[in-house]
């Protein structure tokens, strides 16, 4: 019975069909910063490229467009240190010894293998001819365990006699080389037969200790390599027998990836000082210079005074010059193979700002087939905004006479007659429309319903992005190097009418940066900087009434314990200057972990501080957060069964501090406690205190309640708490909040078990506040749910009264299960989500999410309380057209009809 009551709560969302997929959201993969990549070594053209990112990240990308056939996550634990793409298979090694083969089209496990001991990585090395990859881990005793994994047999295990640092192959020769040092830190080598790895007696190559540093293997058996003396050494694997090199001894030694000797170069290159010598003497073109060695041969790669790369193939045929966007280089890799009789080379590099390209050369051409973005994995700041209107609503609405408001209905009542003049003469008003159905056009303007925004994006390696929300292309992109690992926040004139400027604020080890952004060109113009550096705490803007450039900037900084500083950028007025005087400003000191609060005076640049909270050192801040500035109030109050109203706590400078103790092993000690203070007194309004809890804990304020989560350690669970805020004896209907005669609040709490780890919390918002609102949740498994509040309401009773029901209050059942209609993100593998967006629409009902993850965004829509002001999108218009004409004919008919009987009765 308590569940068919509450069946109409579930009408409110609605399942996604198929064919709904793509239409109103999208996801952009992202894989994050490459740092090892593999081709198929087969003599033809790779269709698929293997990657492993920064992002401990594991996926097959498309060689034709660059799109993503499958990712994998690998385990936390775990970084993958090699990785082959042999015998269509994706092979990955990871530091536990842990090999992996993977089908590179679907992404499914074919085998993995590990040895009986699970030690450290230290070297591995591949048998083309055989199939076969030997690595080498340490043991407890100091040595080595040498492992070799075969694709169709069993792993073979056995030990080294000493500490093994590299392996070196020489297949025609049937031998293993394993160089390292024993006990005695002498430096050895000790060989291994490939049939049936057995191992012949060690030979002492120097008594003093070497560590290999850069290193490059030779065609004739030597390894020349730089060791921590800086002295250039060759080893000469054959007879064992090694020799310093003087003709380069102040060169750096280029190194490459190649183990085997039958494919390695025929000789070694060094870096003297910005110019590339061969072994030889012979001074190369270029400034820098990357080995590639293949089972073709070996490829080269020279990097001229224009950034401009010439590679040279294994027939010395130089290829065309390729630029990849003017940035440097970080890391590159490539491909040789034979094609209508002729060497073509496919090229992947990442650059520095994050721009992995994949390439095409021959020496006839060569040019950059796809991009992608991968500094998007990294993201500093995200704010969404409102497209430009058409000219007529440029203006201020406030200012429309009458004449105006008819001239603009009828402009786009005219508009509206010649886009379906348009659509009758094309053909295409009967056809079904495959994108958006409310967004008229694909055009960088707003929509009537504002569904179609700009996102802004700015990444902690100093990229700004401007992407449309709709197609989810990257409209521009620029690079601000001044923005790297800086914490930025975005600040935007608010007023009726639109302007595309933004400014950006950088807060770089405490030192300011101040650019100004077009959102619509991506134009950038840095401003006034000059700043003393300092500890900063926060910074405001403040647009003066006679000012047309860019706002002032309000900067407070930590002057000493305690003690807090203002320094102003730009030009503030006498009203400016009025109104920041009146209003209070709270800060947050995150060494210190204290929060102040107090008000500032213009003319003597300095704040005065009426109230500090200190977060005791015991504990560690989790998060400081407030009300977001578009909440709306969705109602005063809250109506009883018994027709009163019980009034909310609607205090608009709510702060809510999340801390939870330092203590990680002892769970007795450990403890969340969340606070809520008011930002103008500093007065705690509630706290809790969850024992036996720890992070991660995420919270969100809003109106007069809070939804706050943590992890609890003793039931081993993710838990979430609601708060609500209701007046006391007061019921005034005050137009106006006033802090310092406010009483206390009533505080209603009550505790859930969530069913999925949560990672972030978020709020939905509307124009109005008309539309419940909802919590979205993002989880650890990659989900994003729309959790309306009626579900996390504190009054509900684990035996129900009997006005629950009038008042719309479920039963409390402790686990909060998530269902699949629920989930925004419906199926799409998103990956552990970071934080949501939220954006408000023309439409009530409506507004629009970003959700950001390391491995991606995901755009789409939230309907709180469903899509009571849009028709659906099967809605059949055409019927009801047709309907609609009838009875108007019928009317007509009728009356026509009733006038001949009438006449007809007249007569008679």
């Amino acid at each position: 019975m308590r569940l068919i009551s509450f069946l109409p709560l579930f009408g409110l969302i609605s399942a996604l069909y198929q064919d709904q997929v793509g239409k109103v959201d999208w996801k952009l993969d992202v894989l994050g910063f490459p740092k090892l990549a593999a081709f198929d070594d087969a003599n033809a053209q790779a269709d698929a490229i293997a990657l492993y990112t920064e992002q401990n990240i594991l996926a097959s990308v498309s060689a034709e467009d660059g799109s993503v056939f499958w990712k994998r996550t690998m385990p936390v634990s775990e970084k993958v240190e090699y990785l082959y793409y042999a015998n269509k298979l994706i092979i990955s090694i990871s530091s536990g010894g842990i090999a992996r083969y993977w089908n590179p089209e679907s992404g499914a496990l074919f085998k993995e293998v590990y040895g009986t001991l699970q030690s450290q990585l230290i070297d591995c090395a591949r048998l083309y001819s055989k199939s076969i990859i030997i690595c080498a881990m340490s043991n407890e005793s100091g040595m080595s365990d040498v492992l070799v994994y075969r694709e169709r047999k069993t792993l073979f295990e056995t030990k080294s006699s000493i500490l093994v640092e590299k392996i070196i192959t020489n297949e025609e020769n049937n031998l293993i080389y394993l160089l390292g040092k024993t006990a005695e830190n002498a430096f050895v080598m000790e060989a291994l037969n490939i049939d049936d790895f057995s191992t012949e007696p060690v030979q002492i190559l120097s008594e003093e200790s070497i560590i290999l540093r850069e290193f490059a293997l030779v065609s004739d058996g030597r390894l020349v390599f730089t060791d921590t003396k800086a002295k250039t050494r060759s080893i000469n694997l054959k007879d064992g027998t090694m020799t310093d090199i003087s003709a380069v001894a102040t060169c750096q030694v280029i190194t490459h990836s190649q183990k085997e000797i039958k494919f390695a170069p025929d000789q070694f290159f060094g870096n003297c000082g910005g110019i590339v010598r061969s072994e030889s003497g012979e001074v190369l073109d270029g400034r820098r210079m990357e080995i590639f060695s293949t089972r073709l041969g070996t490829v080269t790669a020279s990097l001229d005074a224009q950034n401009g790369w010439t590679l040279t193939g294994v027939n010395a045929k130089k290829t065309a010059s390729l630029s990849f966007g003017g940035s440097l280089v970080q890391s590159l890799w490539t491909k040789s193979y034979n094609w209508k009789n002729k060497e073509h080379l496919q090229v992947l590099a990442f650059s520095e700002d994050g721009t992995l390209f994949f390439a095409k050369a021959s020496s006839e051409a060569s040019t950059v087939a796809w991009t992608r973005e991968e500094s998007l994995a990294a993201i500093s700041h995200v704010q969404i905004f409102d497209l430009p209107p058409e000219d007529a609503l440029l203006e201020d609405p406030s200012e429309w006479s009458f004449s105006r408001r008819v001239q603009i209905q009828l402009a786009l009542f005219h508009s509206y007659i010649n886009q379906l003049t348009d659509k009758l003469k094309s053909g295409s008003l009967s056809e079904k429309k495959n994108g958006d159905p409310l967004v008229s056009t694909s055009e960088l303007i707003r929509d009537q319903f504002n569904l179609h925004k700009l996102i802004f994006i700015v990444t902690k390696n100093g990229n700004l992005f401007g992407i449309d929300s709709l197609s989810k292309d990257i409209i521009w992109k620029r690079r601000v190097p001044e923005l790297k690992e800086c914490k930025t926040q975005v600040l935007k004139d608010a007023g009726p009418r639109f302007k595309s400027d933004i400014y950006i604020v950088g807060n770089c080890n405490n030192q300011v940066k101040y650019f100004n952004v077009d959102i619509m060109s991506g134009s950038i113009d840095e401003l006034n900087n000059e700043m003393p550096k300092s500890d900063i705490l926060r910074v405001d803007s403040i647009r003066s009434s006679t000012s047309s450039g860019a706002p002032a900037l309000l900067v407070f900084k930590k002057v000493d314990v305690g003690k807090v500083g203002l320094e102003i950028v730009g030009e503030i007025d006498t009203a400016a200057a009025d109104k920041i005087e009146r209003t209070s400003f709270w800060l947050y000191d995150s060494n210190s972990q204290a929060l102040f609060g107090g008000k500032i005076n213009i003319e003597s640049k300095t704040f005065k501080n009426t109230w500090t909270f200190q977060i005791p050192a015991s504990m560690k801040v989790s998060q400081v957060t407030a009300a977001p500035a578009s909440d709306v109030l969705h109602s005063q109050g809250r109506p009883l069964a018994d027709r009163s109203v019980m009034e909310k706590y609607l205090n608009p400078n709510i702060i809510a501090v999340l801390a939870e103790s330092k203590e990680e092993s002892d769970l007795e000690q450990m403890f969340v406690n969340a606070f809520f203070l008011d930002g103008i007194t500093g007065e705690v309004i509630h706290s809790c205190n969850h024992k036996r809890a720890q992070g991660p804990a995420k919270i969100v304020v809003a109106e007069n309640w809070a939804v706050f989560s943590y992890w609890s350690a003793k039931m081993y669970r993710t838990e979430v708490t609601s708060v609500e805020f209701y007046k006391g004896n007061d019921q005034g209907n005050a137009t106006h909040w006033d802090a310092l005669s406010a009483e206390m609040p009533v505080a209603i709490q009550k505790s859930f078990i969530s069913s999925e780890e949560i990672t972030s919390l978020a709020v939905t918002q509307s124009q109005m506040g008309i539309t419940n609102k909802a919590v979205l949740i993002g989880t650890k498994s990659g989900k994003i749910v729309s959790l309306p509040r009626v579900f996390l309401d504190p009054r509900r009773r684990l035996v129900p009264a009997s006005t629950d029901r009038e008042e719309g209050i479920m039963p409390y059942q402790p686990e909060l299960r998530f269902p699949p209609n629920f989930v925004l993100s419906y199926y799409q593998n998103l990956g552990p989500v970071n934080d949501v967006k939220v954006a408000i629409t023309g439409l009530e009902s409506t507004c629009t999410i970003l959700g950001l993850t390391d491995t991606g965004l995901f755009w789409t829509r939230v309907h709180p309380s469903g899509t009571f002001d849009v028709l659906k999108d099967d809605f059949d218009h055409m019927m009801i057209s047709v309907i609609l004409i009838g009875f108007v004919g019928a009317t007509y008919a009728c009356k026509i009809f009733a006038q001949m009987k009438m006449t007809n009765r007249l007569w008679q």
